[in-house]
């Protein structure tokens, strides 16, 4: 799991502060992040960051003696190390998962032993901790602090992600600043479309949403101490502005 996260979708709501008639919320966005294109060393721009996100690769729910693992994603430092649906996490180094500093004593690139009751047999597995992008998840919290949307990281679809990145870029390799989310359109209806697609750069940020609006943004200024709230919704705000703003007219 992302540091203390117990479940990576969150309850977030709508612009404004009144429904009209024929109340539009809640207002769905998904934020699938890509990473960074296959020229460009996506684990070297994540370590280059002020601003440091661990990925377990888990979703668990708290017990009295533990954590109980209810999913372990794919290809996930979780799933690498033989973490199952399932397993009872009861300490990580000896640290009780019960004491909710535990994942935040966690390091990138450390190796840690996750001690874990399965069927009433203990086990151990050694499981090396991860990095994930710290924005998407910025993104999703501060949209949590709104009114009437709900939002989740989304699900991959790999055809999907091949197509959709194949056409952020010009032949020069440049982000398509101006018009991502316009070159995206051939890809699906406009109905099929509430993912907002972030793709990490060597010095800039993409998110852009087809049909809707494209963000184009140097990585230092959401990292560090610019990594806050404010600048989280300037940035997503120009992306999905006009796709709430539609939400709220034809609901």
């Amino acid at each position: 799991m992302l540091k203390s996260y117990a479940a990576i979708i969150l309850i977030l709501g709508c612009f404004g502060n009144t429904a009209q008639a024929g109340d539009p919320c809640p207002i769905h966005v998904s934020i699938n992040d890509l990473g960074s294109p296959d020229w460009l060393d996506n684990s070297a721009l994540l370590n280059a960051l002020e601003s440091r996100q661990i990925w377990i690769g888990i979703s668990y729910e708290n017990l009295d003696d533990g954590i109980l693992l209810t999913r372990v994603y794919a290809g996930s430092p979780a799933a690498e190390a033989g973490l199952l649906e399932g397993d009872i996490v009861s300490d990580i180094e000896g640290r009780p998962t019960t004491e909710s500093e535990t994942f935040e004593r966690l390091n990138i690139g450390e190796a840690v032993v996750f001690s874990i009751d399965r069927d009433g047999q203990r086990l151990d597995a050694l499981v090396t901790i991860g990095g994930a992008d710290p924005v998407p998840l910025a993104i999703v919290q501060q949209l949590g602090k709104t009114e009437c949307r709900t939002a989740d990281i989304a699900q991959a679809d790999a055809e999907m992600d091949r197509a959709v990145m194949a056409r952020l870029f010009t032949e020069s390799r440049a982000f398509r600043c101006d018009d991502a989310h316009k070159v995206l359109e051939p890809l699906m209806e406009p109905f099929q479309s509430d993912t907002v697609y972030f793709v990490r750069g060597s010095r800039r940020l993409l998110l852009t949403m087809p049909y809707y609006g494209t963000a184009c943004i140097s990585t230092l200024s959401l990292d560090g101490e610019n990594l806050n709230d404010s600048a989280v919704s300037e940035v997503i705000e120009q992306v999905i502005s006009d796709y709430v703003r539609e939400r709220f007219e034809n609901p």
